[in-house]
């Protein structure tokens, strides 16, 4: 490959991440330390970059050698917010969350496209209880936090409970800013309600009955989805649509099953992201990648039900089949603490 074609497909990389060329010329010559003479004579070809000017671009920009030397074949190559370092605290996992949807909210005409037959956790976050369970949840058997190996989930016992109600409003007052279309299925609530069988039959409940408390949680959430659906836009329960809301787009998927998959466009880039070890996540910027997504969500989407404004039927009846499947769980919690009883 030649040299120079390498250091041009670089520049042009950086160069679509950025934007405009003059805050492009701008940031390249403050990461090289260099002049604006000197980077010009690097863009037209007169210079060449050093190899160790090629990887502080490509560590400054995100741009790996994968993706400018592999272009015949589909090399993919995904950045993980946190660097693969262990969790130790709820705010190791809450930072990076907080930081990605703080930089999303800053791209110009941004779009999220989501698939997942799991509700996405950040709707979680829209009720204090069910955020709460869940961080306690992944602390207790993913993250293995210290103190929690003996430790039951209490509602009204929780450590943190304020601090996390701080990091997870700010999130969703960033992400309710972008357009969403989602793809969901009727099963998009039954892990989490398996989850919470599973913490009643193992005894992580510090009072047992909260369990039914949670179902109730789980069905005025489902409740203020619908009403989201209804008005095909984002926003807070007791809270009115506003003009920062984003639109929210929804369809029923019963064809294609997924893993936890979205797909962000904006004028400047677009990047794919997806669940690894959920609750974790990953991004990638790779052009075949993101090119093979949209193509996917094109050819969904053209086989799924429209949910979101007019579409009432199709609404009702994916909506009515979610909250079966929480009347169907409370009836066997029901059961279950009838037998911790006798």
């Amino acid at each position: 490959m030649d040299a120079f074609k390498l250091q041009e497909d670089l520049l042009n990389k950086i160069k679509d991440k950025v934007g405009g060329r003059d805050q492009w010329v701008d940031l390249i010559a403050d990461t090289l330390s260099l002049s604006k003479p000197a980077i010009y004579k690097r863009l037209n070809g007169t210079t060449a970059l050093s190899i160790y000017d090629l990887a502080v671009l490509m560590k400054k920009f995100d741009v790996s050698f994968d993706e400018l030397v592999h272009t015949d074949k589909l090399t993919v190559d995904f950045h993980l917010p946190t660097s693969g370092e262990t969790v130790k605290s709820f705010f190791d996992f809450l930072e990076p969350i907080k930081s990605f949807v703080t930089s999303l909210a800053t791209l110009p005409d941004v779009k999220i496209h989501h698939a997942t037959s799991e509700l996405h956790l950040f709707y979680y976050f829209l009720d204090n209880d069910l955020s709460n369970f869940k961080m306690f949840l992944h602390a207790k058997t993913l993250w293995n936090l210290k103190g929690y190996e003996n430790l039951k989930f209490s509602i009204n016992d929780f450590s943190g409970s304020h601090l996390i109600k701080e990091h997870t409003t700010e999130i969703l007052e960033h992400y309710f800013r972008a357009p969403n279309v989602e793809l969901w299925n009727e099963n998009i609530m039954t892990n989490t309600l398996n989850q919470i069988k599973y913490f009643l039959i193992s005894g992580f409940f510090e009072h047992p009955e909260e369990a039914l408390v949670l179902c109730e949680k789980m069905r005025m959430l489902i409740k203020h989805l619908l009403k989201m659906a209804e008005k095909g836009k984002k926003f807070f329960p007791g809270k009115e649509v506003t003009a920062d809301s984003g639109d929210y787009d929804l369809y029923h998927n019963e064809l294609s099953y997924t893993n936890n998959i979205m797909l962000i466009c904006s004028a400047h880039h677009d990047q794919v992201f997806t669940t690894y070890n959920n609750p974790n996540f990953m991004l990638s910027s790779n052009e075949k990648l993101i090119a093979f997504t949209k193509d996917w969500f094109d050819r969904v989407k053209k086989m799924s039900q429209p949910v979101s404004l007019n579409a009432q039927q199709s609404r009702m009846l994916l909506f009515n089949q979610i909250e079966k499947k929480i009347n169907v769980t409370i009836l066997e919690i029901k059961s279950l603490l009838e037998k911790l009883t006798t």
